[in-house]
């Protein structure tokens, strides 16, 4: 899955590594409606949970986006992994057309 073209970064968390990871994370947690988020491992692997689907396996050569609104787990996979995640916000509306052409009208 890809970003929306228009998106744009709004936050980037802190880094975490295997003994760092909060409960919420590990548990699950819930991106907001607006927010989509890009899961950038620097160390090692990750297992990444995405809603109901299986765990995959997170590494530097592939990062993973997490699409808005869905809930998401993630857990080392490594015995030594470092990442961070990238809080990507909806397209910004630019003009009133924009905003006609989104509300299909």
């Amino acid at each position: 899955m890809e970003l929306p073209i228009d998106c744009y970064l709004k936050e980037i968390s802190a880094r975490y590594n295997q003994d760092t990871i909060s409960r919420e994370l590990r548990r699950g947690a819930r991106l907001d409606p607006e927010l989509w988020a890009k899961l950038v491992v620097e160390e090692g692997s990750v297992s990444l949970t995405v809603g109901k689907s299986g765990k995959e396996t997170v590494s530097g050569a592939s990062p993973r986006v997490i699409p808005r609104g869905e809930s998401f787990s993630i857990n080392p996979d490594s015995e030594t992994c470092i990442f961070h995640l990238e809080y990507y916000h909806e397209p910004r509306i630019l003009d009133g057309e924009s905003l006609v052409a989104m509300m299909g009208r």
